[in-house]
């Protein structure tokens, strides 16, 4: 399962999901700084789950629907 892992999500997250066998892309490692629409048009590109702890996102997926 691929999963796309927002910047404010806890490195010690990403690395214990990376441990049990699941393909993480982070945001903070490979995009830093990119708009929340970008995010969420990258993690379904990548066919991924979104992890975020953000709670604006809702509201994006919600406009965008």
């Amino acid at each position: 399962m691929k999963i796309v892992a927002d910047e404010n999500i806890d490195a010690n997250l990403i690395i214990e999901l990376r441990k049990n066998g699941f393909e993480i892309y982070p945001i903070r490692e490979q995009n830093f700084g990119i708009t929340d629409k970008e995010v969420l048009q990258l993690s379904n590109t990548l066919d991924a789950l979104l992890i975020t702890e953000d709670a604006d996102f809702g509201k994006l997926i919600n406009v965008q629907s």
